[in-house]
C-alpha cells in the first residue's frame, strides 16, 4: 500500500511538472508584450470584431488585418477609411453621447485636446505593451501615441527646381526667388509648425511664419497626399509639409518629386490612439491596440504601410529611402510629443494656435 501510494504520488508530481513545463513553453512562445489576460481573449471571442476608423488606405488596412489574424483569427477588423472631419468630429460626437460608432479612431492629432478633455477615451495603461514605450509617447499616464512615426520634410518638383537650388535650411525659404512658390497644406500647423514652435521657441517660430507669409506663402486647404500631387502638377515649386513615405511612393510611380530633411526635421507620431471608453467591443479593442503597438505588430504594420515604426526597438527600421542615413546626416529632429500635441490643440488656450490663426487664417 505504501509502495502504491508512493507511485501514485510520484505520478501526480510528474504530471504537475509536465503541466508546468507545458505552460512555460507556451509562455515562451508568446512574446511578453502579447501576453494579454485570458479574460480579454474570451471576451473578444464573444465580441467577434473590432471597429476601426482611420486614415490608412483600404489595401493597407486589409494587409494589416491579415497579419493581425495570424495571431488572433477570432477577431474581425472592420476598418473604415474616414476623412478628417469624421475622425475629428463625428466619432467624437457619438462618443460623447455614449454610443460611439467605432471602437478605435486613429490619426486624431489635430483633435487631441477635444478627445482627452471630453473624457471619452479609455485608459490604456494596463496594456502589456505599455511599459515598452517611453514617457514622450504617453499623456497623463493613461493615453499613448502611435502606431507610426512620420518625418515632415521639404518636397520639391524636380522639373521646376534644380538640385543645386534646393533650400538647405528653413531660412532659405524666405529668399525672394521663392516668392509665391512655397506652399503649406491643411496639416502644416499640426505636424510642422508645432514641432518647430517647441524646438525654436515662440519668438523665432512666429517671425519665421511671418516671413513666409510676407514672401507669398500659398496656404492650401488640401491634405498631405493631395498637396504632393499638386506639387508634381506644378501649382507650386516647394511644399514644406511632406512625409518621406508619400514622396517615396510617388517617386516609384515616376512622379517628378523629391524629399529632403531640413534641420531640425519635424517628427511626429501617428497621434493619439483614440481607444474609446464606451467601445462596443472593449476586449477586442484592447487586444488589437496592444498588438498594433507590439514589436510584432509594428513590424507587420511598417512592412504594409511603409511608415516608420514607433516601437523603440525598431528605431533603425527604414522602410523607404535606402539612403536614409545619408539624408539624415547631421540633422536633428524636432519631435512633437503627445503633451505638446495636446497643448497645441486646446481651443483658445494655446499661444501657438493663437499665432497660427492670427497670421495664417486671417482673411481666409
Amino acid at each position: 500500500m505504501v509502495c502504491l501510494a508512493f507511485r501514485t504520488a510520484s505520478f501526480l508530481m510528474a504530471c504537475a511538472v509536465l503541466i508546468g513545463v507545458g505552460r512555460s513553453v507556451w509562455a515562451a512562445e508568446v512574446p511578453k508584450e502579447l501576453q494579454v489576460p485570458q479574460a480579454w481573449i474570451e471576451g473578444a471571442k464573444r465580441e467577434g470584431k473590432v471597429v476601426v476608423y482611420g486614415s490608412d488606405s483600404p489595401q493597407n488596412a486589409r494587409d494589416t488585418r491579415q497579419a493581425f489574424n495570424q495571431r488572433y483569427p477570432f477577431i474581425t477588423v472592420e476598418f473604415t477609411n474616414a476623412p478628417t472631419v469624421v475622425r475629428f468630429e463625428k466619432v467624437l460626437l457619438t462618443a460623447k453621447h455614449g454610443k460611439p460608432i467605432a471602437d478605435l479612431v486613429t490619426a486624431i492629432g489635430g483633435s487631441s485636446a477635444a478627445y482627452v478633455d471630453s473624457g471619452v477615451l479609455a485608459d490604456l495603461s494596463n496594456l502589456p505593451v505599455w511599459n515598452s514605450y517611453p514617457n514622450e509617447n504617453k499623456l497623463q499616464g493613461k493615453y499613448i501615441s502611435g502606431p507610426f512615426t512620420r518625418h515632415w520634410g521639404l518636397a520639391y518638383n524636380t522639373n521646376l527646381v534644380a538640385r543645386n537650388e534646393v533650400p538647405i535650411s528653413w531660412e532659405d525659404l524666405l529668399q525672394p526667388k521663392w516668392k509665391g512658390k512655397v506652399a503649406v497644406n491643411s496639416i502644416t500647423r499640426s505636424v510642422t509648425f508645432t514641432p518647430l514652435w517647441y524646438a525654436w521657441g515662440a519668438e523665432r517660430a512666429t517671425k519665421f511664419l511671418e516671413g513666409l507669409l510676407a514672401n507669398g506663402l500659398q496656404v492650401r486647404k488640401e491634405g498631405a497626399d493631395a498637396s504632393v500631387l499638386l506639387l508634381a502638377a506644378g501649382e507650386f515649386s516647394l511644399v514644406i509639409t511632406a512625409a518621406e513615405y508619400q514622396v517615396y511612393e510617388d517617386q516609384q510611380k515616376g512622379i517628378p518629386v523629391e524629399w529632403i530633411a531640413l534641420d531640425p526635421l519635424p517628427t511626429t507620431t501617428g497621434g493619439l490612439i483614440g481607444a474609446l471608453k464606451d467601445a462596443p467591443h472593449p476586449n477586442a479593442l484592447r487586444i488589437y491596440v496592444n498588438w498594433l503597438l507590439s514589436e510584432e505588430g509594428q513590424k507587420a504594420y511598417s512592412t504594409v504601410t511603409r511608415f516608420f515604426p514607433i516601437h523603440p526597438k525598431l528605431a533603425d527600421m527604414t522602410p523607404n529611402f535606402k539612403d536614409w542615413s545619408k539624408r539624415m546626416a547631421g540633422k536633428r529632429k524636432a519631435i512633437r510629443t503627445l503633451e505638446q500635441e495636446y497643448e497645441a490643440t486646446k481651443p483658445g488656450g494655446s499661444p501657438l494656435l493663437e499665432a497660427w490663426n492670427r497670421l495664417v487664417l486671417k482673411g481666409l
